[in-house]
């Protein structure tokens, strides 16, 4: 289940409501909370930051224990960058062969990883 952990509105959902809503989610069987924020209110006034919404995910994955997942400018540490390179250009390859052996053309194959 996705939910705003805090919608920056004076008077509005906070963290400490976001733990209540997490507990009252895994009461009704949900095994995941996606931690995300903002986005529910043009009068919103974030706090912008590197991993800004992680403290949201920790705080509910502590309190209502429930695992949760962080969202919102997660960027790849230096030592991890090359690693991510890697990974796209496999996850690229992987793409390729799979519509090699589907038996599709060039254009074909750009235009399934456009989506299109």
């Amino acid at each position: 289940m996705r939910i705003s952990a805090h919608d920056w509105v004076e008077g509005g959902i906070t963290p400490d409501d976001a733990v209540e809503i997490a507990r009252a989610f895994k009461a009704a069987g949900a095994d995941l909370i996606d931690c995300s924020s903002g986005q529910v209110s043009k009068r919103q006034q974030p706090v912008y930051g590197r991993m800004y919404q992680t403290p949201f995910s920790d705080r509910i994955r502590n309190e209502a224990g429930i695992a949760t997942i962080a969202v919102g400018a997660i960027e790849w540490p230096k030592q991890y960058r090359s690693a991510k390179l890697q990974l796209e250009r496999n996850l690229e390859r992987e793409r390729q062969m799979a519509a090699q052996g589907a038996g599709l053309s060039p254009l074909e194959q750009a235009n399934r990883a456009l989506g299109a």
